[in-house]
């Protein structure tokens, strides 16, 4: 049923009848209610990075919920490298190679010795008396018989003289929980110490990879080096001594290691054994000493080992393991407390070995000693290889976290140059002395690695304690690592330096150039351009002259609220993406385009060439992004609202576009992005002038331009007056001078609020009408046949070959003089806008129809004269006036049937 009232009408019923009659009434006749819309709405912010493969297209994207009004993407600003910049990017790889003797490891230079964590003149005697016994001799003990007299003893038996030695049969228990991993060495040590003092024979060695569990009758599993395999543990023959290498679990959180161990300990003893154990764990960690289990030693400098005797033990098991007094629940509630302590004292000693490319075990032991016993004890570094900022630690080894080793420098640094609110090092040694102590500290322990990692460690010394010396042997390090890899590469040294970059603070990368000249050969030796993501801190433009592609052009999309990121070859209308129009684009080679927003100032780097998923990437929301870099081009991205003057702003297949309305009259205006591009034309294009000298231009900022030349309808209703000879309201305005179009330009402005147009320059008009294109016209190359003859145009331009065809008006100008029209015609004039075909950015008319005035003086680019440029061609002239480089010149107060304008606003 076809409704045949008006929305009139229904305004009529609801001033008449009220609200109620009006929702009786507009349903009758067929009218719905529309549901109200707020006006704020949630968009899905989302940046979508999109590669064309033959079989797949898909887009993985990221979002980021704003609320937000409704906004458009538009390409705002627009900076390009020029060429001579890109010539001269290339580095030279001029240094001396390094040879494959001075990347290896120097010969003859073995790893330091490691510090025992006791001297043996303290810890020898305790390892006899803890694996010894004592017998007596056969000999009279002369002194022991004077003080037994000299106290009135009676005399029951002469006393022997006692004999302490190894005992026949004995354990040696070792934990090699991953938490005593610092601690391997020392126990390694003491073994083959005693297989040197002692002898094996009688000496049963275990290993514990883990705390004993099950209590008296479980079963625990032990390694048996002599047996090379995991068997089930047995106690000793009844008073075997028994040491433990370890600290019974009192490192760990978990009370279920403390239980076991101590379970142990009280097993051995009820068979007549002496449990005794050797800790790498002060006394502040251990519990009550009627609660323990084992008779505990410090193995640690400055701690004296206890006697071990039998009056050591008596009394020793006073409570049993399963009952836990209040002294000692008050003495785990304390230890509790003091874990932030143990803690702060691991990473202040981390801290100070950030300037270290690898922490090796008998270096975190000498950095340890740095520090006087209150500072860092000997379970400081077991807290050290479990610290939170450590990476994959193992016996060789550990790493530090990139950012944690960079914040810390940083922090040592502020320290060294005298900043009083850094107590971390206070009691440690002077400011001035500790940059000394740390390259003695390095230079001891990294004289065996290869010179490129002690490379390393001289750019992070120098980073914390500034030195000529340091910042010299770094920087032609680099010079030379840089040539090696240009001229010798290997799949080694190229993983080396991709882990190297993943380690650089973003400021030695800024720093040094060489670093990323590096990275590039190491990609591009392993052909990996395109599948690596581009260190922070790096500008892609460093490393452009690395890739073997050539130059690619990538375009930037709207879909919806999203942003989409795709090769050139895709287009919209897919299923991933129905609605997308185009934001611009930009020219990369197949590299690296770098997103930065607002609140981020580092760049973050995306892959062009592959699908990336960048929620892997920080976000960046709607609104937020700032800009795109390329290797030679950065794009300035902004999002705006509905202009002011508006009275509509939208996308469309072609772009963003605005238009304005004035007394009915509608004018579309297109967003040109900013960009650059060769204006002119080459030697050798048909119908060339001379005056149309080849050179780039660079517009850097974006501009609105009329879809069409200004109508006879628009200029009537501002001017209130026609000059045009061809008068329709459809038809551009013609017979306008400069002049006339400056007055029109005023009196519009003052019509419409913020419109502010304007002509446009000779270099937006050309960049406009080649839409990104380099030949003789935006639809391609042109072939002139004859002076009225050039087919290549009937597609998109009114020129003298037809403009008499479909012409009209009884006025049109006599052409049938006219030589080699490529149609028969007799009258010939202007057409009404938009009847050929538009460019890529969508504009008509752009060549053909009128010539339009710009606001340039003409002249040789880009002198001044005293006449104005005329761009485009017109009906009335021959076809090689109907090129993009085309330019004529009149004085500005000329006026004529083939001159119009089309305006231009800027941002």
């Amino acid at each position: 049923m076809t409704t045949l009232v008006s929305r009139a009408d229904l305004i009529y019923l609801f001033a008449r009848e009220g609200e109620q009659a009006l929702a009786r009434g507009a349903g009758f006749l067929r009218y719905a209610k529309a549901e109200t819309k707020p006006r704020e709405i949630l968009l899905r912010a989302s940046i979508e990075v999109v590669s064309r493969t033959p079989d797949d297209v898909k887009m993985e994207a990221i979002t980021a919920p704003v609320r937000t009004r409704a906004r458009y993407w538009r390409v705002s600003g627009y900076d390009r490298v020029d060429e001579e910049s890109r010539r001269t990017r290339r580095p030279d790889f001029d240094a001396t190679p390094f040879s494959d003797e001075e990347l290896s490891a120097p010969e003859g230079v073995a790893p330091p010795i490691k510090t025992p964590l006791m001297p043996w003149s303290r810890l020898d005697p305790f390892l006899r008396a803890a694996l010894g016994r004592v017998r007596r001799g056969s000999a009279v003990d002369i002194k022991q018989l004077v003080r037994d007299v000299a106290r009135v003893k009676p005399i029951q038996r002469l006393p022997r003289v006692k004999l302490s030695g190894w005992a026949p049969r004995a354990q040696l228990l070792v934990d090699r929980d991953t938490r005593l991993t610092p601690f391997w060495d020392d126990q390694s040590a003491v073994f083959e110490r005693l297989r040197g003092h002692r002898g094996l024979p009688g000496l049963e060695v275990l290993v514990f990879f883990s705390a004993p569990e099950g209590g008296d009758d479980g079963h625990i599993q032990v390694f048996s080096p002599s047996e090379n395999r995991f068997i089930e543990y047995r106690p000793p023959e009844r008073g075997a001594p028994v040491l433990l290498l370890g600290e019974c679990g009192y490192l760990r959180a978990e009370s279920d290691t403390r239980n076991g161990w101590r379970a142990l300990g009280e097993r051995l003893f009820r068979r007549g054994c002496r449990p005794v154990a050797l800790a790498p764990c002060p006394r502040d960690r251990w519990p009550l000493e009627t609660n323990r289990g084992w008779l505990m030693a410090v193995w640690d400098r400055f701690e004296r080992c206890p006697k071990i005797d039998d009056a050591a033990f008596r009394g020793f098991w006073g409570c049993p393991s399963s009952y836990k007094t209040d002294e000692e629940a008050e003495s785990e509630t304390a230890s509790a407390d003091r874990s932030s302590i143990y803690k702060e004292r691991a990473g202040r000693l981390l801290r100070l070995l950030s300037v270290a490319v690898r922490i090796e075990p008998a270096l975190l032991r000498d950095a340890r000693r740095l520090f006087r016993s209150d500072q860092a004890d000997v379970a400081t570094e077991a807290d050290a290889w479990r610290h939170e900022s450590v990476q994959v630690p193992s016996p060789v080894g550990l790493g530090l976290d990139p950012q944690f080793a960079q914040e810390e420098r940083e922090r040592l640094a502020r320290f060294v140059s005298g900043d009083r609110d850094i107590t971390d090092y206070q009691g440690l040694c002077s400011p001035q002395r500790i940059g000394g102590d740390l390259r003695e500290l390095l230079s001891r322990h990294h004289a065996y690695l290869p010179e490129v990692i002690r490379l390393e460690e001289h750019g992070y010394l120098n980073e914390v304690d500034p030195n000529e010396k340091d910042a010299r042997i770094f920087k032609q390090g680099m010079k030379r690592m840089t040539a090696t890899l240009a001229k010798a590469p290997t799949d080694g040294r190229s993983a080396w330096c991709f882990r190297f970059s993943d380690r650089l603070p973003r400021q030695m990368r800024a720093k040094y150039p060489e670093l990323a000249y590096q990275w590039a050969l190491a990609c591009r030796h392993q052909d990996s351009l395109t599948s690596r993501a581009l260190p922070e801190g790096w500008d892609p433009e460093q490393i452009a002259w690395a890739f073997k592609e050539s130059e690619r052009y990538w375009r930037i999309w709207q879909d919806g609220s999203s942003l989409v990121i795709a090769s050139d070859e895709w287009r919209p209308g897919t299923e991933e993406a129905p609605r997308a129009s185009p934001v611009g684009g930009i020219t990369t080679c197949r590299s690296f385009l770098s997103a930065e927003s607002r609140e981020q100032s580092a760049p973050i780097t995306l892959f062009s060439y592959k699908k990336i998923d960048l929620s892997q990437a920080k976000a960046v929301s709607l609104g937020q992004l700032e800009h795109l870099r390329g290797e030679w081009e950065s794009l300035k991205l902004e999002t705006i609202p509905k202009p002011s003057w508006a009275s509509e702003i939208g996308r469309d297949s072609i772009g963003l576009y605005a238009d304005f309305t004035y007394q009915g009259a509608t004018q579309r205006l297109r967003w040109i992005n900013p960009g650059s591009f060769i204006i002119g034309s080459p030697e050798d294009e048909p119908g060339r002038y001379d005056n149309e000298r080849q050179h780039r231009v660079t517009l850097t900022r974006g501009y609105w331009l009329a879809d069409t030349p200004c109508t006879q309808a628009l200029w009537q209703a501002v001017m209130g007056e026609n000059p045009s000879y061809f008068k329709t309201p459809e038809r551009p305005v013609e017979n306008v001078s400069w002049e006339d179009c400056q007055r029109f330009l005023e009196r519009i402005d003052g019509l419409i609020p913020d419109l502010g147009l304007r002509l446009p320059t000779e270099a937006e008009w050309e960049y406009a009408c080649r839409a990104a294109t380099s030949t003789a016209l935006y639809s391609g190359p042109i072939e002139i046949r004859g002076e009225c003859d050039a087919p290549a145009l009937d597609p998109i331009a009114w020129y003298s070959g037809n403009s008499g065809e479909e012409f009209e008006l009884e006025n049109g100008w006599d052409s049938s003089e006219w030589p080699n029209k490529q149609y028969e015609h007799t009258r010939a004039g202007t057409h009404p806008v938009k009847r050929k075909n538009p460019n890529d950015w969508g504009l008509y008319d752009m060549l053909g129809n009128v010539w339009e005035w710009c606001d340039d003086w003409y002249g040789e680019y880009p002198s001044k004269s005293a006449r104005r440029v005329l761009r485009g061609g017109g009906w009335f002239d021959d076809a090689r006036y109907a090129r993009s480089a085309c330019r004529l010149r009149l004085g500005p107060g000329y006026r004529y049937n083939f001159i119009g304008f089309r305006f231009a606003r800027g941002q």
